[in-house]
């Protein structure tokens, strides 16, 4: 049983769901909760010097959306123990985070008692992903990619190149990476990223030079590919 005095930090902007959270967490036996609506408001609550044990973290808000949020809560604190409350399901959303150190996916649908296993899992050192999830991310793989492009691209050509030039990007071009790999359209990505499509298009042809392949079907496909192993 862990202690029901650790500090939690709630970055949620919208303030009926982050109240509902709250009153949750309360109903759980938490008494320390900090809130915020922002990454700025969460910067803010950091710099007071609290100490805190776990943030639960949702991954769109006004100042950050998508995979770049865990990299700016990240940014205030790299030591951070963090936790998503998001009603994003996306498998690829989910590898990435976790590739970045995040401890949990929970659903905004979630039951208390879920929520309280989560948090108590998460505090005691492990990591907690959702059966529903866990079951998506075991059953995805690159066979249900469409026929095109599967038979459009030789199946056997090795990732661990590609993977390699991927972590050669630069934070903002794997940021427009994810979000190919989520299927988003370029005026999709200009809206999320607060950038122009013309932005996203000079992004998309920088990351296939460094990657070396010749579109971005083919870029998804290799690295989906690399995922899915």
């Amino acid at each position: 049983m862990i202690d029901r005095s650790v500090l939690l930090l709630l970055v949620e902007d919208h303030m009926i769901v982050r109240a509902g959270m709250v009153s949750m967490l309360r109903g759980i036996g938490f008494t320390n909760i900090e809130e915020a609506g922002t990454i700025a408001e969460a910067l803010v609550i950091m710099a007071n010097g609290r100490q805190v044990d776990l943030v639960l973290l949702d991954l769109d808000l006004p100042d950050s959306s998508g995979i770049t949020t865990i990299d700016n809560m990240q940014n205030i604190d790299s030591t951070l123990p963090i936790m998503l409350i998001t009603a994003e399901t996306d498998l690829y959303v989910m590898r990435f985070a976790f590739e970045r150190g995040v401890l949990g996916f929970v659903p905004k649908t979630a039951s208390p008692k879920v929520l309280l296993a989560a948090i108590e899992l998460v505090l005691c050192g492990g990591k907690y992903i959702p059966q529903e999830m866990l079951a998506t991310m075991a059953t995805v793989s690159i066979k249900q990619l469409p026929d095109n492009i599967v038979k459009s691209h030789d199946t056997d050509a090795s990732t661990d190149d590609l993977w390699v030039r991927f972590t050669g990007l630069t934070a903002r071009q794997q940021e427009v990476t994810e979000h190919l790999l989520m299927g988003r359209s370029n005026k999709e990505i200009a809206r999320i990223m607060a950038i122009s499509p013309g932005t996203v298009r000079i992004h998309i042809s920088a990351i296939l030079r460094v990657l070396k392949v010749e579109s971005r079907t083919k870029a998804v496909w290799l690295l989906t590919k690399k995922l899915s192993k």
